[in-house]
């Protein structure tokens, strides 16, 4: 990370995400339907919505990743093990600040801010309170 800008998770890098959420299937290619239920607090039909599939899809055990899901869910994993580790490996915590509205992100939660494809700002914020990118002083 030279010149203090974060580089792009590539999708090799999914492999070595803690996933402490557990949103990720063990093999990382699926989207766990309940573990995802229980971060989001969201209704089947919320869910179809928000990830963009049919309805019936959300009544499986997981959601297979295809391309465009995949970039948004390998970002929310990213930022969700970076919470997790700045807020003391709390689970509870984590999602927590996932969902909660937040000023950095104009009002909006980290979560509405990386499914709708802005991820990188939640990640580059959640690297620079970690140390791990060099960023604003507070």
């Amino acid at each position: 990370m030279a010149n203090g800008t974060a580089r792009v998770m590539d999708f090799q890098d999914i492999g070595t995400m803690g996933n402490h959420l557990h949103l990720l299937s063990n093999d990382r290619r699926h989207l766990r339907i309940q573990a995802f239920r229980t971060v989001t607090g969201f209704s089947p039909s919320e869910m179809a919505r928000t990830l963009e599939v049919h309805r019936p899809r959300v009544y499986r055990e997981e959601l297979l990743l295809e391309k465009t899901l995949k970039k948004r869910i390998v970002m929310l994993v990213w930022a969700t093990d970076l919470a997790y580790d700045l807020l003391g490996k709390d689970s509870q915590k984590a999602t927590l600040w996932l969902m909660a509205p937040n000023a950095a992100f104009g009002a909006d939660s980290p979560f509405e801010v990386i499914l709708r494809g802005d991820g990188n700002h939640v990640v580059d914020f959640l690297l620079e309170r970690s140390g791990l990118k060099a960023g604003a002083a507070f």
